[in-house]
């Protein structure tokens, strides 16, 4: 029977788990990245941000100091700081490799980085000191990066519509209805939680030839599109959960209602109510978010006027 000395046994068992994980198949969707997140459905459960030497930026999540798997995927030893490539260990406070290129031994084994401006080989510099470049994903060879589609917003062709469905009235109130449904794509880059919601009103609001200056819901009343309640994203994170608004149960189709309105009029109160509800479907992945990404958009108008109780409503598409 071999006898293994106490102290060389967890050196060996820490070889036999790194050479399982230099083994196993290499992510094809990240190479080296500023960003990793990893999640579980809609849920993030941790995300880093990284610069391009793999120095960690932003760590959020409640397991991001539990998961080992960090820059480029790659295994982190919290204790030494060290990041594990396969076949050399990875200092991203240093910005090098800490042991010699394997070339330096083995010429067969590969092609890392030759200083040709030096006196021989740099056997421990990191990518040709071009991280934003080039990657290394076993610590022998690099190449430049294969930039990966990002992720980003597509609406079905007619997949946006915002129906007008009218009004109702009662004794001493009226509203307005429409419908908003969204129908997203999915596949060849295209995500649904890439897709943001955004309703925008622009209303004049008039009682007894008086102004109203805003909303119940406090939306200036200026004749000019400001920001609505209706407000969805499929990205859970957010405060306005779309399983809150969201009628449909198919992880590609928004689907909600709205009844914005008006009331308890007093007989023979005039009444001027003049608004233009556009729906706008917003791509939240590129960066900066702004108007410029707006994906689809629809509105329509809805005016109410008249004494109460004989006021009249006129739908315009």
């Amino acid at each position: 029977m071999t006898r293994v000395h106490a102290n060389i046994l967890p050196w060996l068992l820490l070889h036999q788990y790194l050479e399982s994980l230099r083994n196993r198949p290499e992510p094809q969707w990240l190479a080296q990245s500023d960003t990793l997140t990893f999640s579980s459905g809609c849920q993030n459960l941790t995300k880093y941000e990284y610069d391009p030497y793999g120095n960690t930026i932003v760590k959020t999540g409640a397991l991001a100091d539990a998961n080992p798997f960090r820059f480029s995927t790659k295994y982190y030893d919290n204790e030494m700081g060290l990041i594990y490539f396969g076949y050399r260990f990875y200092s991203a406070n240093l910005s090098r490799w800490i042991s010699r290129d394997p070339i330096a031994d083995d010429e067969t084994r590969g092609t890392e980085t030759i200083d040709e401006d030096s006196d021989g080989q740099n056997i421990y510099a990191f990518v040709d000191n071009d991280a934003n470049d080039d990657v290394d994903s076993l610590g022998l060879k690099k190449k430049k990066q294969t930039p990966q589609p990002a992720c980003k917003c597509g609406v079905k062709p007619d997949g946006f519509k915002m129906l007008n469905k009218g009004w109702t009235i009662t004794a001493t109130e009226y509203a307005f209805h429409f419908e908003v449904t969204i129908k997203m794509k999915t596949g060849k880059g295209y995500k649904p939680a890439c897709c943001q919601y955004i309703q925008w009103i622009k209303s004049t609001m008039k009682l007894n030839g008086k102004k109203i200056e805003e909303s119940a819901g406090h939306t200036p009343l200026d004749n000019t599109f400001h920001i609505d309640s209706l407000n969805w994203t499929s990205d859970t994170d957010t405060k306005n959960d779309w399983t809150d608004l969201n009628l449909s149960t198919s992880p590609d189709v928004f689907k909600a209602n709205d009844a914005p309105g008006w009331g308890h009029f007093s007989p023979c109160d005039d009444i001027l109510d003049d608004n233009v509800f556009k729906g706008t479907v917003v791509d939240i992945c590129k960066k900066p978010v702004s108007v410029q990404n707006v994906v689809v958009q629809q509105q329509f108008k809805m005016v109410v006027k008249g004494k109460w109780p004989k006021v009249s409503y006129t739908p315009t598409p």
